[in-house]
């Protein structure tokens, strides 16, 4: 077990999948790279190079911005085309945010004469339910056939969550992996190959609220209008040794990780970006270590547990590299994220959905499968002797977030190593 990946994943530095894994002297692949392997003739295997294929951009485009949305569109469009150019049946995933719902509408608009499936997860009586949103997309084209998953059994909660970390081979950060992991086995009980998602879209048009308006946030600070979402917007732009203080401190008081100091190398390795100012690094930051390979590492395997292939339009390189190269006032402005998206979807995507300032992500109903967790599992003799170095004690009264992933990390630890 590699416990250096179980402290990241926890304390939510990262969950370390990019070259290291959650098993000791097992590293994955870098992302855009490629290793190269001599065979001896022994039979024994030595690798011999790992080499880069391909890089960020590193300069910026002189570019209008009506020129700039222009050419995004049609890159766009190229690439949810691309995507769909098989003769086999595809689906749409549509969660009701921007992102799904522009590969959704840009490929039922460019795809006229193609029968595509949709499909969506519905919450009835949830207050993060966004199926109103989804269903706006399905009414506006006439060839999506949408699937409306409202029939998620809460009493099936440990057979789905283990099932995911089954194939996963890894804890779980979040329960929306549970509720993807359900919309894959739909889709694939269609007998349909092939998946178009949204993501990949906060990551390359800025959509995190943590990198929307600092200064709009810094002035409501200054008039004495504190809220939590204006400090942790106002935390990423602190000193790196400040925020190294407060993120120790913070730990310390919860009393989770009985020797701090094991966070030291954590933290500097994952968050001491130095040039986390400017927009595009900050992106880029995302791209390459944050969370699209978390992201992107989740949804390759719960589709391939259901042996679908899921395609992001999204993450073309060639929109990658242009998003990268635009100017950052071009991707957000006063008013909204995604800018560059929202002119380029106009009368592609309903407005009501263009003019959505609120950000929720992929949501799953957490809060009924908390009822099913057993807390006795912070008693097991055999979990709390391999992690001797948690407060495993202390858990139950920390923050919801820490509580599913020990939760989750004791589900892993029970499957592949008892």
């Amino acid at each position: 077990m590699n416990h250096e990946a179980v402290i990241n994943y926890i304390f939510e530095i990262t969950i370390g999948k990019n070259e290291q894994s959650f098993f000791k002297n097992i590293q994955q692949i870098k992302n855009g790279a490629l290793v190269y392997y001599s065979i001896s003739h022994e039979g024994k295997i030595f690798q011999e190079k790992v080499e880069q294929y391909w890089h960020y951009p590193q300069t910026t485009r002189k570019i209008k911005y009506q020129e700039a949305v222009e050419e995004f569109r049609n890159l766009l469009t190229d690439a949810v085309n691309t995507r769909l150019a098989e003769e086999v049946d595809f689906a749409v995933m549509i969660s009701g945010g921007l992102d799904s719902s522009s590969v959704a509408s840009f490929a039922a608009k460019y795809n006229s004469s193609k029968y595509i499936t949709s499909i969506s997860a519905v919450y009835p009586g949830d207050e993060k339910d966004e199926s109103y949103f989804a269903k706006l997309v399905t009414d506006k084209y006439s060839n999506l056939n949408p699937i409306w998953v409202n029939d998620i059994n809460h009493e099936k909660f440990h057979e789905n969550i283990n099932d995911v970390i089954y194939h996963l081979e890894s804890p779980i950060a979040d329960g929306s992996l549970i509720a993807q992991h359900i919309l894959m086995k739909k889709i694939r009980e269609k007998d349909i190959k092939v998946i178009l998602s949204g993501n990949g879209g906060d990551e390359v048009l800025a959509g995190y609220p943590t990198i929307f308006l600092p200064a709009y946030e810094l002035e409501e600070w200054k008039n004495g209008k504190f809220s939590f979402p204006t400090f942790r917007t106002l935390y990423h732009l602190l000193p790196n040794a400040i925020k190294n203080y407060m993120y120790k401190e913070k730990h310390k008081k919860l009393g989770i990780l009985k020797n701090d100091k094991i966070l030291k190398h954590n933290w500097k390795r994952f968050y001491d970006f130095g040039t986390d100012d400017k927009l595009n690094n900050y992106l880029i930051n995302g791209l390459e270590h944050w969370t699209l390979p978390n992201l992107m590492w989740y949804e390759d395997r719960n589709s391939m547990a259901a042996s679908i292939e899921s395609r992001c339009p999204l993450l073309d390189y060639r929109i990658v590299e242009f998003l990268l190269s635009i100017p950052a006032s071009y991707k957000i402005n006063k008013n909204f994220t995604k800018r560059i998206l929202r002119d380029a979807a106009k009368n592609v995507v309903p407005q009501p959905i263009l003019d959505r300032t609120d950000k929720q992500g992929f949501h799953a109903p957490t809060n009924k499968w908390v009822e099913y967790i057993d807390k006795n599992f912070l008693k097991d003799s055999s979990f709390i002797e391999e992690f001797d170095y948690l407060n495993l004690n202390k858990i139950e009264s920390a923050p919801f977030r820490t509580y599913w992933r020990t939760f989750t990390l004791y589900l892993w630890y029970k499957k592949f190593f008892v």
